[in-house]
């Protein structure tokens, strides 16, 4: 093992580009995302890019994920909403959403990898469908009194979606 930094938070998940090998993000959980373009080697904040969005709440991860169609399309949940950047981190802009951002409390977001315009969060009691990349959602209730932490699309089949969940408290 090889030591490359040190973050002033906890990491809680670390996600390499699937379209360049040394474009590497770290998300933590109480201090927003950290990008390296050179593998680790040398490491930048995207917290600026956040500066203009809200409140410090907004560092709070909760969930992150790469667009698998889309090079430097990013979503990141937080405790105050769904953010997406087309620019790799250098830009966020908040999504709407049906949930007003005070109470979003967004546990798992994924990206269907075979149609991009296929999202889903999950909430404590909700889960939510964008067909149109984000633009307007589909809330229907959860059959279970706990919270969607965890979401993934079929690799192949964007019909089969797999639901991962937990208590919340």
């Amino acid at each position: 093992w090889i030591k490359k930094t040190t973050l002033k938070s906890r990491v809680a998940k670390i996600l390499i580009s699937g379209f360049d090998s040394k474009v590497i993000y770290a998300a933590s959980l109480e201090n927003g995302i950290s990008k390296s373009t050179d593998a680790g080697e040398t490491w930048q904040s995207l917290n600026l890019a956040f500066a203009t969005l809200g409140t410090n709440e907004i560092y709070y991860y909760r969930g992150f994920i790469e667009d698998g169609k889309k090079a430097g399309t990013l979503y990141y949940a937080s405790a105050v909403g769904l953010f997406k950047t087309t620019t790799g981190g250098q830009e966020w802009t908040a999504m709407n959403l049906l949930t007003p951002s005070d109470q979003a409390n967004i546990y798992s977001i994924a990206v269907d990898p075979n149609n991009s315009n296929n999202l889903y969060y999950g909430t404590m009691t909700s889960f939510y469908r964008s067909k149109d990349g984000g633009n307007s959602w589909i809330a229907k209730k959860m059959p279970t009194t706990l919270a969607a932490s965890v979401l993934k699309v079929h690799p192949k089949s964007s019909a089969v979606l797999y639901m991962g969940v937990k208590s919340i408290k």
